[in-house]
């Protein structure tokens, strides 16, 4: 299934393995066998400019699911602006997974939009000077009981190599799932600094 293989176990505790691509199956976890043909869940957009688009040398790649309030969430990350992550949501494991249209938490540099084709939106993230690339996350209960997101960055001036971020998340019921910056409570585009 590609790289970046996640496992998922749903409420009924069969286990998932998504992969990169955006694909998934269903997995004897007990015996390291799939129980399912691997399938394509998301894709690039075709003939657009949007920011998920297809691009030459451009995918799709670390899925992360998580399960709440009976629906499904698929993050995945992006590489046409910077490194962005989106969210994909299904009613249904098996799909249709509907991607929301713009990514909820990452980066976006003017030379990764010139070299892969993105458009760049100057101010699109609240600290977009700070970080060059932002993604591949993986989502935590935190102390406070609530889900929090944490991804890699790396930097435009400020970040030296790879660091990690972490920023809250919630679910708005005009939006959908958003990040918060954890010191004012209000919902961003992160990651916050």
């Amino acid at each position: 299934l590609g790289n970046d293989a996640h496992l998922f176990a749903d409420d009924d505790g069969q286990v998932y393995l998504f992969g990169s691509g955006i694909s998934m199956a269903k997995l004897d976890l007990e015996n390291l066998q799939l129980l399912s043909t691997p399938k394509t869940i998301l894709e690039p957009i075709p003939d657009s400019d949007a920011w998920n688009a297809q691009r030459p040398n451009v995918g799709f790649e670390g899925p992360f699911v998580l399960k709440h309030e009976g629906k499904y969430y698929c993050f995945y990350s992006t590489w046409a602006r910077g490194y962005e992550i989106g969210v994909a949501v299904a009613e249904d494991i098996n799909g249709p997974w509907v991607m929301y249209e713009d990514p909820i938490y990452g980066a976006m540099s003017q030379e990764r939009c010139d070299y892969y084709g993105g458009i760049y939106e100057e101010g699109y993230y609240l600290h977009q000077d700070k970080y060059r690339e932002c993604g591949h996350n993986s989502v935590f209960e935190g102390p406070d009981g609530g889900l929090w997101i944490a991804a890699h960055v790396t930097g435009g001036g400020v970040v030296d190599g790879v660091e990690l971020v972490i920023d809250k998340l919630t679910f708005d019921e005009e939006h959908g799932l958003m990040a918060v910056d954890p010191t004012t409570g209000k919902t961003v585009l992160g990651p916050t600094f």
